[in-house]
């Protein structure tokens, strides 16, 4: 039974072995001690996974969409009426994991700033002294994402961040920002 739920849990069969040892020789405190960490692991997995075919589907979304726009010939294809798409080079090259990490730097740089929607992104007001880290990170941002527009705007002692992309990129922009695309944050 222990085996057959680790199973369905997708624990790895070596991690299912020793939980096993302790499931059958140690205390339910122990077995839980083990336990909760593996589940962990694979809780984040999961996660990392959801957000890979998230971010897949997306694109294959956009595909459609620009597929079904486009005109119906009787003429062989032409380089300009490809089915991907423009949107496709709109696709942050970064994967899950690296993904969500950048996200996560950016949201700790931007805790406690005033956000606010602006025509095609977003704005951000921070203190200065956080302007040095806020430039490192856009500067990395542009290996990745070039598509994503960046303006820094200093305001006595603040800095204005303004982030606008096109908008098969808008969900990037609400992932960096933390914003829920309905207003101030």
């Amino acid at each position: 039974m222990f085996i057959e739920a680790g199973k369905r849990l997708r624990l790895s069969l070596s991690s299912i072995g020793v939980l096993l040892t302790v499931w059958e020789s140690d205390t339910c405190r122990s077995v839980k001690g083990q336990l909760l960490p593996a589940l962990d692991d694979r809780i984040a997995e999961a996660d990392s996974a959801i957000a890979d075919l998230q971010m897949l589907r997306d694109q294959l979304v956009a595909a459609r969409s620009h597929l079904d726009d486009l005109p119906d010939r009787d003429q062989p294809c032409v380089p300009d009426c490809t089915f991907l798409g423009d949107d496709q080079a709109l696709s942050c090259s970064l994967d899950g994991d690296q993904y969500r990490d950048r996200a996560e730097q950016w949201q700790q740089i931007l805790q406690g700033g005033v956000r606010s929607l602006v025509p095609g992104g977003a704005q951000v007001t921070l203190p200065s002294e956080r302007a040095t880290e806020l430039a490192a990170l856009i500067l990395a941002e542009q290996t990745c994402c070039s598509f994503v527009n960046f303006t820094l705007r200093f305001e006595g002692s603040t800095v204005v961040m303004t982030l606008t992309a096109p908008d098969p990129a808008q969900r990037i922009i609400s992932d960096l920002t933390g914003g829920d695309g309905r207003g101030e944050s």
